[in-house]
């Protein structure tokens, strides 16, 4: 997906937000976490139900969880990161698979969190203990023993899904941004 119609979800969403009249709101779940979603409107996707979608994420992607990343994605999730760019949850599953977790003892904090229809936008914070072995496009990072505070934000695509048992939201389009050069500082490796 090329960077200018991200920019121009991007700037929808925004543009959606202030068209409701947006406002914030304390949103209370296991984290602190502040919700804006359109006031007085019938929503498809709720801001409880994409709070917990992202959360999900982004812990699922520290920890390499598959399991959770099935869950909140489709079969054909499209998901970008600094490191990868995957279309296909077997793709994405397979750049996941660890033998032991790179991160553990995580607390993922959703410290904003807009919604407009189906698409999310978070601001995140991801704290850490580097216990295990990171793999990279470029290297292996082995085991620090460094705990990290890593910001970053995601912006995503949810659309329903249906089974027997369950009506739920996955993303089928998602891109996560932080900054490698500050997770590789954090990490001591420079």
């Amino acid at each position: 997906m090329p960077l200018l119609h991200i920019d121009h979800r991007l700037a929808g969403i925004a543009d959606a937000a202030a068209r409701a009249n947006t406002r914030r709101s304390p949103f209370r779940r296991s984290h602190r976490r502040r919700i804006s979603t359109p006031a007085g409107s019938e929503r498809a996707f709720e801001a409880d139900c994409a709070l917990e979608l992202t959360g999900s994420f982004v812990e699922a992607l520290a920890t390499g969880d598959t399991d959770t990343l099935g869950a909140t994605c489709s079969a054909t999730v499209h998901a970008r990161t600094p490191t990868s760019d995957t279309s296909g949850i077997g793709a994405l599953s397979d750049s996941m698979k660890l033998e032991a977790p790179a991160f553990t003892d995580i607390d993922v904090t959703i410290e904003s969190l807009i919604v407009a229809g189906s698409d999310v936008g978070a601001e995140w914070r991801l704290h850490a203990f580097h216990g295990g072995q990171l793999h990279v496009d470029w290297a292996v990072i082995e085991a620090t023993g460094q705990t990290i505070a890593l910001d970053g934000v995601l912006i995503g695509h949810a659309t329903l899904v249906e089974t027997d048992e369950v009506e739920r939201y996955v993303f089928d389009d998602v891109h996560v941004y932080y900054d490698t050069t500050d997770l590789v500082v954090q990490l001591g490796l420079t």
